[in-house]
């Protein structure tokens, strides 16, 4: 399943409670996004997530990440990603995302 949860509107974009994540950061791409910076000057990682049939990248500035048990490559994470393609407006997200595959799953933080 692609979408599932509720839809919130902001502006003219609606979001779905979670986006498949068909293309993403290497590991390398990941620790910086974590450890380069400040809060007012964090560096973001790009998510391809499929929410049209060509997909759209989006920017997400990590938070935190956290292993999953018993995964190498398997990681939780939590952040805030660009609700637009055009920059702008973030929501609060997590998501796991393998480096193995850099697929994985952005679960919205809709409350």
């Amino acid at each position: 399943m692609l979408f599932s949860g509720h839809v919130l509107y902001i502006g003219e974009v609606s979001l779905m409670g979670q986006l498949k994540i068909v293309d993403g950061p290497t590991k390398q791409e990941l620790k910086d996004a974590l450890f380069e910076g400040d809060y007012l000057h964090r560096q973001p990682v790009q998510f391809t997530v499929y929410d049209s049939p060509q997909g759209s990248r989006r920017k997400c500035f990590i938070d935190s990440v956290e292993r999953q048990i018993g995964g190498n490559e398997e990681w939780q994470f939590a952040g805030e990603v660009e609700i637009s393609k055009h920059g702008g407006s973030l929501c609060k997200v997590k998501g796991v995302f393998s480096t193995a595959t850099r697929q994985g799953l952005l679960i919205f933080d809709l409350e």
